[in-house]
């Protein structure tokens, strides 16, 4: 899978969210066990968002483009390597 299918499944699998994204929702939606992990990906400019009020919104757009990221993509294609070697 190269990184335009795994993004038409990314947008396929976060069709029935909203377009923007609380912190809790992207929490919920990366599996992640707390907002901190979000909120410091944030911090860290890692993941896109939008700052509204004292709040931060994260656009599902933005989301997917950190999912694609070169270094979570790196992980994600080792998983598959490996994946794949178990499986001969």
């Amino acid at each position: 899978m190269n990184k335009i299918q795994v993004k038409e499944l990314y947008e396929k699998m976060f069709a029935s969210y909203p377009d923007v994204l609380t912190v809790e929702d992207a929490t919920k939606l990366l599996g992640f066990k707390s907002q901190t992990a979000v909120i410091r990906r944030v911090h860290q400019h890692r993941i896109r968002s939008l700052k509204v009020g004292r709040s931060f919104m994260i656009p599902k757009e933005y989301l997917i483009d950190f999912l694609l990221d070169d270094w979570i993509w790196s992980q994600y294609t080792t998983c598959l390597l490996y994946t794949s070697d178990a499986a001969d």
